[in-house]
C-alpha cells in the first residue's frame, strides 16, 4: 500500500485555544465517508442567523494555548492560532497549506477507478487515464464508483458514489453523521487498518521527505479507546429549520454545519452534557453573537473530591535555579473535575443575560465544573460559575490545566505516548533533560522523579501558571522552568556549560521547529533527542535538518492520540553519531 501527500491538503493546527473543510455541498458528501470541521475544527460563527452558518475553515492541531482540540466542530487542539504550513508538500519537507474550500468543476463526471494507497489526509489514492487521483470515502485496494469533482494539472479529487469491489477493512460507521459530519475520516475503516495507514503514510512521509530510505518503523501503539475518547470539543452555535437552537460541526466538503445531538468520538459525559444543557436559556440575541461553545470533561480522580482547594500561600520559592510567582497558585475557587463549559462570543456578553442559563445549568448538570464566558478565542474566559482549573491524571501525577493551556484529549493514549517517551530517553540521576514547547509540563512532570534535572521551557502564559501550579504541589525541587519560547531559550543554553548526559524532547506544534531551534541542538549536542510530532511533513522536515547536523533516527513509530482520523502524532527516537563516524 503506499501514500501519497495531495496538494492543498488539509494541515493545520487543530487543537486551538479555547480554540482549531472544503467544497463542494452537503449533498455530495457520500455515505461512509467524512471530512472537514468536526468535534476540533470549529470555524468561526459567521452569518449566524435562521438556517446553516457558514464559516470558513478553521485549523486542527497547535500547541501552547488552547483546549487541545483535534476532531469535529472544534474540540489540535489539538488545537491553537491558524498557521501557514507552507506550499508544496513535495517541497523540501514544508507541508501543505491549511485546508482551502475546493471548488467543484462546473461539469464533475463519473468513473470508475482502483485505490491502492492513502493520503495524509484521509483520502484513498488511485489513479485515472494516468492522473493521480484522491478520493474521499474509499480505502486501499478498493474498486469504487466516483464523482470527480476537482480537476487540477497535477491531480484529480472526487468523491465516492459507490463501492464495486469493498476492501476487507471496510466496516459500517456507528455514527448516523458519518459523511456529512467532517470530525471523522476513517470510521469507515476497521481500527487496525487505520494503524495501519498512519504507518504507511509515516513511513512514506520519512522517506519522500526525510530522504529515510528505510526508516526504522516502530509497531504503532493503539488508542485503548478507539471511541468515545475525546475529553474536549467545540461545537458552533446555530438555527435549525424551524428556528430551534442547534450545536453543530461543520460539513464535510462544503460550507455549513450539520446539527450534533451526539458524538462518537466525544466521551460519553459530554455527549450527556449536550444533551440536557438549557442551551434554550441563553438570549437569542446572544446566541446570534456566539462564535462556538467548548466543553471540556475531566473525569472523576479515585480518592480526590469534586473541588479541591488546594491554596498554597507561598513566598517566591526557588525551583532549580528559578523563582516561583509569589501568591497562591490555584485560582481561588479550587481545582476540580468535572465538566466545563466555555460560551465563546464576538462581543461582551453580561453576566444579566447568562443568568438563567447558569442557574439551571447548575440544577440540570450534576457534575458541572465551571461556566465561563470568553471574548474571542484567545481569551482565557471570565467565571460565571464554578471552578476554572481541571484536575487531570495523566501518567500516574493529577495535573492541573488551567484554561486555555493545551492538553491531550485522549487521556489513554497520551498515558502511552507518555510512557513511550520515557521508555526511548531511559534517564538515570545524573540525566538532565530539556524539555521544549513544555506545556503544563507533562513529560517534564513524568520524568523529574527519574532524572537528575528537568528543564520545562514553555511561551504560553496560561500553561506556564499552570506548570508552576503543578510543580509546587507535587514538592519537586529539580525542575527549573523558563517563560520564554523555545527559540530564544534553547540558544542560551546551548552557551552554557556542557552536560554529559543530556536529552532533549521536542513536542512542537504542527509547524514544527525553528531553524535556531535545530541550530542551538547542534550546538548543545544531546545524546538523544525525542521529537513527539502531531504533523508528519514538519516532522519530516526537521529530521532532515537534524540528521544533517549529526544524528541518526534509530527509531519512529505512531502513537494513536485521534481515532477515526487521519490526525497523526509520532515519537521519533535520534541519536547522536560520534564525530569521526559522522565526518
Amino acid at each position: 500500500m503506499d501514500s501519497e501527500a495531495p496538494p492543498n491538503q488539509g494541515r493545520g493546527p487543530s487543537e486551538a485555544p479555547p480554540n482549531q473543510g472544503r467544497g463542494g455541498g452537503p449533498s455530495e458528501a457520500p455515505p461512509n465517508q467524512g471530512r472537514g470541521g468536526g468535534p476540533s475544527e470549529a470555524p468561526p460563527n459567521q452569518g449566524r442567523g435562521r438556517g446553516p452558518s457558514e464559516a470558513p475553515p478553521n485549523q486542527g492541531r497547535g500547541r501552547g494555548g488552547g483546549d487541545g482540540t483535534d476532531g469535529p466542530g472544534h474540540p489540535r487542539n489539538q488545537d491553537h492560532d491558524p498557521r501557514d504550513l507552507g506550499d508544496d508538500p513535495a517541497n523540501e519537507g514544508e507541508p501543505a497549506p491549511p485546508p482551502v474550500r475546493r471548488r467543484t468543476l462546473e461539469d464533475p463526471y463519473e468513473v470508475d477507478l482502483a485505490l491502492h494507497g492513502v493520503s495524509h489526509g484521509g483520502e484513498a489514492v488511485g489513479r485515472v487515464d494516468g492522473q493521480i487521483a484522491f478520493i474521499s470515502g474509499a480505502l486501499p485496494d478498493e474498486k469504487v464508483h466516483a464523482l470527480i469533482t476537482e480537476r487540477k494539472p497535477a491531480y484529480l479529487r472526487g468523491l465516492t458514489l459507490s463501492v464495486t469491489v469493498a476492501s476487507p477493512d471496510r466496516t459500517e460507521p456507528p455514527c448516523p453523521h458519518f459523511g456529512l459530519c467532517g470530525g471523522c475520516h476513517w470510521q469507515h475503516a476497521d481500527y487496525e487498518a487505520q494503524l495501519r495507514y498512519k504507518t504507511q503514510v509515516l513511513r512514506d512521509q520519512l522517506r519522500r521527505l526525510a530522504g529515510i530510505d528505510d526508516p526504522p518503523m516502530v509497531p504503532a501503539v493503539g488508542s485503548p479507546n478507539p471511541w468515545n475518547y475525546r475529553n474536549s470539543v467545540q461545537l458552533v452555535p446555530g438555527f435549525g429549520p424551524k428556528g430551534e437552537r442547534s450545536l453543530n460541526y461543520q460539513v464535510a466538503h462544503a460550507q455549513g454545519m450539520v446539527p450534533i445531538d451526539v458524538c462518537a468520538i466525544a466521551s460519553k459525559d459530554i455527549n450527556r452534557a449536550i444533551g440536557i444543557m438549557p442551551w434554550a436559556l441563553i438570549p437569542e440575541e446572544t446566541w446570534e453573537r456566539l462564535d462556538a461553545i467548548i466543553l471540556r470533561h475531566a473525569p472523576p480522580i479515585p480518592g480526590m473530591p469534586m473541588v479541591a482547594t488546594r491554596l498554597r500561600e507561598m513566598a517566591p520559592k526557588p525551583v532549580q535555579g528559578r523563582t516561583m510567582p509569589p501568591g497562591p497558585v490555584r485560582d481561588e475557587q479550587g481545582i476540580g473535575y468535572g465538566i466545563q463549559v466555555t460560551v465563546v462570543c464576538r462581543s461582551p456578553v453580561s453576566k444579566r443575560d447568562m443568568r438563567s442559563f447558569v442557574d439551571a445549568t447548575v440544577k440540570s448538570v450534576p457534575d458541572l465544573a465551571a461556566i465561563m464566558v470568553a471574548r474571542g478565542r484567545h481569551d482565557r474566559g471570565t467565571l460565571l460559575w464554578g471552578f476554572p482549573t481541571l484536575a487531570y491524571e495523566m501518567g500516574g501525577q493529577i495535573l492541573a490545566v488551567p484554561p486555555g493551556a493545551f492538553f491531550q484529549v485522549n487521556l489513554g493514549a497520551a498515558d502511552r505516548l507518555v510512557a513511550r517517551v520515557r521508555e526511548w530517553l531511559a534517564p538515570t540521576k545524573t540525566s538532565q533533560i530539556i524539555d521544549a514547547y513544555s506545556g503544563v509540563g507533562v513529560f517534564a512532570l513524568n520524568l523529574a522523579s527519574f532524572a537528575g534535572a528537568v528543564v520545562a521551557i514553555e511561551s504560553d502564559d496560561a500553561a506556564v501558571a499552570g506548570a508552576y501550579d503543578n510543580v509546587a504541589a507535587l514538592g519537586l525541587t529539580n525542575v527549573a522552568i523558563h517563560h520564554e519560547p523555545v527559540e530564544v531559550a534553547l540558544p542560551r543554553l546551548a552557551k552554557g556549560s556542557s552536560v554529559p548526559d543530556r536529552s532533549v524532547i521536542l513536542d512542537p506544534p504542527r509547524r514544527g521547529v525553528e531553524p535556531a531551534v535545530v541550530d542551538a541542538l547542534a550546538t548543545l549536542a544531546p545524546d538523544r533527542i525525542v521529537y513527539v510530532s502531531c504533523e508528519p511533513s514538519t516532522l519530516s522536515r526537521d529530521l532532515k535538518r537534524l540528521i544533517a547536523s549529526g544524528y541518526r533516527l534509530t527509531r519512529t513509530g505512531v502513537i494513536d492520540i485521534f481515532p477515526q482520523t487521519y490526525h497523526l502524532e509520532s515519537v521519533s527516537l535520534l541519536e547522536r553519531v560520534e564525530r569521526s563516524v559522522f565526518q
